[in-house]
């Protein structure tokens, strides 16, 4: 009897009525986040991140197939520095992707505290992103928005790299410089302005390495608390990407602005983790001579820096303005038509674990 009762709950599937809605802790173009609690079955009371998507919005901006490649690779993924999905469930009006809880914020929301990192600290910060960087690109998945708001931090300091929705797989530069010859190549503009490499602004076949030039753009902006290029006219500033030389603080230390000045090269055939080492000729640089490579990916390394947190559900390090915010769901509309344009959606972690 138990056993039946264990089956028929794993072949249930999931739905918002199984979690409690408790505080919004973020909003994006197509949705939000909420910070959840799973109420029954395995996992009943573990805390989640929920993110919740409008399909109308997403089909009438064109990003259905960007947003099944986001559940399609966040369900492949392992790796102790990019967030897991626990749950992927869908009803006729939206899409809800349960992922793990980060309650130490972004790192947007810490720079912006901190001014600027330390040397030390961005270290391992770039150490831990590297490392995660490297497995996407391993698997052939180019990531292509990173930024500061794309990386969460857990309770004792490590980083997370979240949002997919940009993320592409099968991204070789031979690739795209085969698809540029029969189809006119793969070269939709992608990402943030002030993070977006040189090639994507000349509309030119790109691969992985576009991922290497915002590294170093992170990795600078992490040191000085602004991006090198940024402009309030953007015109101006993609004039910077393309053509301006970094001015490097005095107090940014030769071996930070030697691995920055190698990645941030506008060849991309010449920048750092191009060539047949990949990353890991930049897990080579001397910038992390000091990183136990092996220890990083257990995460027996100690973080510099440790957020306040209270707890699991502690909502400190989320941005003030979603704190107020009502958790609540809308319901459904009963026309349902955009239901049809995500089939095979639904995922539960638990169910893949059981049939390895």
């Amino acid at each position: 009897m138990v056993l039946r009762e264990k089956a028929k709950e794993k072949d249930k599937p999931l739905s918002i009525e199984d979690f409690d809605l408790m505080k919004v802790v973020g909003r994006g173009a197509f949705g939000k986040v909420m910070l959840v609690r799973k109420k029954n079955g395995k996992n009943a009371g573990s805390i989640y991140a929920m993110k919740i998507l409008k399909k109308a919005h997403i089909v009438q901006n064109d990003q259905v197939e960007n947003t099944k490649a986001e559940q399609h690779i966040l369900k492949e993924i392992s790796h102790p520095y990019v967030v897991r999905l626990r749950y992927a469930f869908q009803n006729p009006d939206k899409l809800y992707l349960v992922m793990d809880y980060y309650p130490g914020g972004s790192m947007y929301y810490h720079l912006k505290k901190s001014k600027k990192f330390s040397e030390e600290r961005t270290r391992l910060y770039m150490a831990q992103l590297l490392t995660a960087i490297m497995h996407l690109h391993s698997k052939d998945i180019a990531y292509r928005d990173l930024k500061l708001e794309n990386i969460l931090m857990d309770r004792q300091g490590h980083i997370a790299l979240t949002d997919f929705g940009l993320s592409k797989e099968g991204q070789t530069i031979e690739g795209a410089i085969r698809a540029s010859q029969a189809h006119g190549g793969m070269k939709t503009i992608c990402g943030t302005a002030e993070y977006m490499a040189p090639e994507l602004l000349r509309h030119q076949p790109y691969g992985k390495v576009v991922d290497w030039w915002s590294y170093g753009i992170l990795m600078f902006e992490m040191l000085t608390g602004r991006t090198p290029f940024v402009d309030k006219n953007r015109r101006n500033m993609f004039k910077n990407i393309m053509n301006s030389e970094v001015a490097y603080p005095p107090y940014i230390s030769p071996l930070a602005r030697s691995l920055i000045a190698k990645l941030l090269v506008r060849d991309p055939s010449k920048r750092l983790g191009s060539g047949a080492g990949g990353g890991g000729d930049i897990m080579a640089d001397d910038f992390f001579a000091t990183i136990d490579w092996d220890a990083l990916l257990r995460k027996e390394i100690e973080p510099v820096f440790v957020p306040e947190t209270s707890g699991a559900e502690d909502i400190t390090n989320v941005p003030p303005q979603f704190q107020n915010m009502a958790a609540l769901d809308s319901p459904v509309s009963k026309d349902g038509k955009n239901a049809n344009h995500f089939d095979d959606f639904s995922y539960q972690e638990e169910t893949r674990m059981d049939m390895k």
